[in-house]
This record gives structure tokens, C-alpha cells and sequence, in this order.
């Protein structure tokens, strides 16, 4: 009977032993999972994204576009200037430039001599009509087609009217200049090419000094 309590005694210390161990491991020592948890680092680094470097187109390098074949900034003539009347042919108002056609106004004998030579009439027929002119007429010898090219830019102008239109009072023709041609042609071109003819003035050295239109009645 001793003995039985003995053993019973002493089971009863080992399941106490036992329940001791069991608790001391719940509260002091970790379990499995919550040690993975709480060592479990992040296995993704943070991600960023690549610098790119903006990339620059080289700037072109402009060239001047080269001047037409042809082209010339100064009008180019064939004929010599000297001092004449002529006729204002043609205008381009883009550059300032007109074309002039020389003629040449024969009077007294000059016209009598061509009008014999050249138009048919005799003699003593070319006397009568000379001789009836009134002052102003003339005969007009106009045997070259040649055209002389000025640059309006560059001479001095006198013109018969004003930029409207207006004629000048007293027949005298004023100061003017390319502006004035430009207005005129742009009004109405006979401005220059019909009602009044010009006087070229030419220096010695074959220079353009004025271009002058003139009034004739």
C-alpha cells in the first residue's frame, strides 16, 4: 500500500513537472510561425525607374540660297546712254527699274530730209507739211527697238504729276522719286507710259543724271 502511494505521489510530480515545462515554453519562447514572421525581411528592392538622358537633334546649318542664274541686282544694257527723249515702256514696281525707247524729234530741215529719204513724200510735199507746224509738232524717228533699262532708285526724278494723279500746275515738272513712280503706276500705268514722254539727261561719262518727264502740247 506504501508503495502504491509512492508512485502515485510521484506520478503526480512528473505531470506537474511536465504542465510546468509546457507553460514556461508557451510564454518565453517563440513559436515557429512568429519567428518567421518577425525575421522575414522584404525580398523586392524597391524599384526606380532609368534616367534617360534627353536626346538633342543637331541644328541644321542654313545656307543663303544662291542668287538664279541671270540674276542681276544693276540692270544690265547693251546700248549706251546719252541724253535723249524716250518713251517710259515698261515699269517693275518689285525693283524700282524702267525700260526706255530712244527716239528722236526731227523739226525744220531734219524733217523734211527724212520724210523724203524714208516716208515716201517728195520733195516739195515734205516742205508743205513742215512748214504748217505749229509749235510742239514734230516728226518722230523711231527706227531702234532697243531698250535702256534704269534703275529709278538711283537717279533723280521730275515728274508731271503728283502721286494722286493730280497734274502739276504750270506745266513744270516737280521733285519726285521711285515712291512717286510707284503710286502713278499703280493708279493707272498711262500716268507714265502715254500722256507724257521724257528727256534722259546724261553726263559726259555716259551717266544717268535725271530722268525728266516733260510736258509737249
Amino acid at each position: 500500500m506504501k508503495k502504491a502511494l509512492i508512485l502515485l505521489v510521484c506520478l503526480l510530480m512528473i505531470l506537474s513537472l511536465g504542465a510546468c515545462k509546457i507553460i514556461l515554453s508557451t510564454d518565453d519562447e517563440p513559436s515557429e510561425s512568429e519567428t518567421a514572421e518577425a525575421t522575414e525581411e522584404p525580398t523586392s528592392e524597391p524599384t526606380t525607374e532609368p534616367t534617360t538622358e534627353p536626346t538633342t537633334e543637331p541644328t541644321p546649318t542654313l545656307t543663303p540660297e544662291l542668287t538664279p542664274i541671270g540674276m542681276s541686282p544693276d540692270p544690265v544694257n547693251t546700248a549706251s546712254f546719252y541724253s535723249s527723249y524716250a518713251f517710259m515702256v515698261s515699269y517693275d514696281p518689285a525693283r524700282g527699274w524702267a525700260d526706255f525707247d530712244y527716239f528722236e524729234m526731227l523739226t525744220g530741215d531734219d524733217a523734211v530730209d527724212w520724210m523724203v529719204a524714208h516716208e515716201g513724200y517728195t520733195l516739195a510735199e515734205a516742205q508743205a507739211i513742215v512748214s504748217e507746224w505749229g509749235d510742239g509738232e514734230y516728226w518722230l524717228k523711231n527706227t531702234n527697238t532697243t531698250l535702256r533699262t534704269i534703275d529709278l532708285k538711283d537717279v533723280p526724278i521730275k515728274l508731271m504729276f503728283l502721286p494722286d494723279g493730280t497734274q502739276v500746275p504750270d506745266s513744270v515738272p516737280v521733285d519726285s522719286d521711285v515712291s512717286d513712280v510707284f503710286a502713278l503706276y499703280n493708279l493707272d500705268p498711262d500716268y507714265l507710259y502715254e500722256y507724257f514722254f521724257f528727256y534722259i539727261h546724261v553726263d559726259a561719262d555716259g551717266n544717268v543724271t535725271l530722268v525728266e518727264q516733260v510736258y509737249w502740247c
